[in-house]
């Protein structure tokens, strides 16, 4: 049967999720092809995939279309398939269910910005309207959705971010991991400022010798993070790597290169960090606003309940102090809630039709 997993709007970090999810259908015993921007084929030259929606119009084998992220193009492909391949389904990843307008504010997203957000969610609704199934990374998704979506009455269900295992070899010990870092993109929620001024401090005061601070983003630093931060950039305590997409195999280098990474947000309902630093046996810090299901406090990273510098710095101390725990419990973590074969059957079964005589529930 075949399976179109899809991503029409180009972002590097979407493939890791959609290599994932072509390797459990293949193991599954489908036919899967990525359907997605043509950003992508360099990347993912190993696998099948199209590009265009003509190949999607003339194929007639079209079991499911599993769309990852939302785009307009991808509305047009519900469209089509809702109305022209009546015996498929359609499988949305629904990654950041609509929240509040003012717990978005709290988060640090200006006004304009939100309002932003709250047209977003406008164009997921009708996403999740054109879906026959919904999949939630995480008990807060869970429940956000439940709250505003669940009356439209689609099976939903929870199911991690999907990941292959990317470590080739060992796992690191801490003498190959010279970084404490911040790793992806810069935003409002993801308590940047809060790194910058940890950073920053602990450079000036010759905290964690022998390592280094990091910043890998595909964003541009803002000025005044550059103006804060240049003492420890002139003392060579923190490096960057910003303002141009990052390669996968660079990304996962910088997590493999990590002895701790920033995962403290001030929300999340899902975040691509923390299983990539599990995946390499890295831990994470986490705030006291966006802990999650995954995360175990003492076992796979340090919970931080308020942003307060003396917390921070005593937490990492205290990875450092007992980091192949730490690595142990991490990629165990990953192991047990990302890795895509942990969820192969719980999918397959989730996908198929209900069999005669059962209601399927949501």
């Amino acid at each position: 049967m075949r399976v179109y997993i899809s991503s029409r709007r180009f972002h590097p970090g979407h493939l890791s999720h959609m290599y994932a999810n072509y390797l459990m259908m293949l193991d599954l015993g489908f036919e899967p092809l990525l359907y997605v921007n043509e950003g992508f084929n360099s990347m993912a030259f190993d696998l099948k995939k199209i590009n265009r929606f003509s190949q999607l119009l003339s194929d007639k084998e079209l079991q499911y279309l599993i769309v990852w992220f939302p785009s307009i193009q991808s509305l047009l492909d519900m469209l089509f398939v809702k109305f022209f391949r009546k015996n498929a389904s359609v499988i949305y990843f629904f990654h950041e269910p609509y929240d509040s307008f003012l717990n978005y504010l709290k988060s640090g997203f200006s006004f304009f910005k939100t309002i932003k957000v709250t047209l977003i969610s406008i164009f997921n609704f009708f996403l999740v309207l054109l879906s026959n199934k919904v999949v939630l990374p995480s008990d807060a998704a869970l429940q956000k959705y439940e709250a505003s979506y669940a009356w439209l009455k689609k099976s939903y269900i929870r199911i991690p971010l999907l990941f292959n295992d990317e470590l080739a070899g060992p796992i690191h010990g801490i003498s190959l991991r010279p970084f404490i870092s911040y790793i992806g993109t810069i935003a409002e929620d993801h308590a940047f400022d809060e790194f910058v001024a940890v950073a920053a401090r602990a450079s000036h005061e010759g905290l964690f010798p022998g390592l280094q601070f990091l910043i890998a983003t595909r964003s541009v630093i803002p000025e005044w993070a550059m103006e804060k931060l240049a003492p420890a950039i002139t003392s060579d305590r923190l490096i960057m790597c910003s303002g141009k997409p990052l390669t996968n195999a660079e990304i996962n280098a910088f997590y493999h290169s990590s002895v701790v990474v920033w995962n403290a947000y001030r929300r999340s309902m899902q975040s691509g960090v923390m299983p990539k630093a599990f995946m390499f046996g890295t831990p994470v810090l986490i705030s006291g606003f966006n802990q999650s299901e995954f995360f175990v406090n003492h076992e796979c990273g340090e919970l931080i309940p308020q942003y307060n510098y003396e917390d921070t710095v005593s937490a990492i101390s205290m990875i450092i102090a007992n980091f192949s725990m730490y690595s142990i419990g991490s990629r165990e973590a990953f192991l047990r809630n990302y890795f895509y074969q942990a969820h192969s059957q719980k999918f397959l079964e989730f996908i198929s039709p209900p069999k005669k005589g059962s209601h399927e529930q949501g």
